[in-house]
């Protein structure tokens, strides 16, 4: 209910809302005012602390985008003090989460893997298994996967350059927001 408040613009019901889902424990609300916190939004002051406290509580609780964040705030000193060992610590945990979730078809979860290859904290870029986590996502129908495949062609980001794949995978992204958004997809239509 919250983030439907937030959507029709009512902020503060939105914030009681999401605050009190918080209160309880719930993750995803925990991350989303941490979000909230962090770029400000609904009218919130930015505040990186308890944006960190908050989003803390929520890798806590087993939210792998939470984990993520804590991690980028730990690696950054965001929030709290820069802790490149609790970073990679963080983001290892997330990854963990993100490839038993991957590997069972979840695409947004391949994303998160790919990203993990493509943009990890502590180590080398693999450029080719980001690739490919981004492939299989697109292969699954996932705009976003579609999108980044568009740009590793394009630019010859991990793969040999290559404009005509990458305009394919641009069009395919394209047709399939269409699909989406035909069958009502709120996503889709905001893409």
């Amino acid at each position: 209910l919250g983030r439907a408040l937030y959507h029709a613009i009512q902020f503060p019901d939105a914030i009681k809302n999401l605050q009190a889902a918080a209160d309880k424990d719930h993750a995803s609300a925990l991350a989303t005012l941490a979000n909230w916190f962090s770029l400000p939004r609904a009218g919130l002051t930015r505040n990186d602390e308890k944006a960190f406290k908050l989003r803390l509580r929520a890798a806590e609780l087993g939210h792998s985008r939470a984990m993520q964040a804590v991690a980028e705030n730990y690696w950054q000193g965001i929030g709290t003090q820069k802790d490149r060992g609790k970073a990679i610590s963080w983001n290892r945990k997330a990854f963990e989460i993100n490839l038993k979730r991957a590997v069972a078809g979840d695409t947004q979860a391949m994303r998160s893997v790919s990203s993990y290859y493509e943009y990890p904290l502590g180590k080398a870029i693999d450029e080719q298994k980001a690739f490919e986590w981004f492939r299989r996502a697109a292969d699954l129908g996932d705009p976003d996967a579609m999108e980044s495949l568009f740009n590793a062609y394009f630019f010859g980001e991990g793969v040999p350059e290559d404009k005509s794949k990458g305009r394919f995978w641009r069009q395919r992204r394209f047709e399939r927001l269409n699909e989406l958004a035909a069958s009502g997809d709120p996503i889709a239509l905001y893409d």
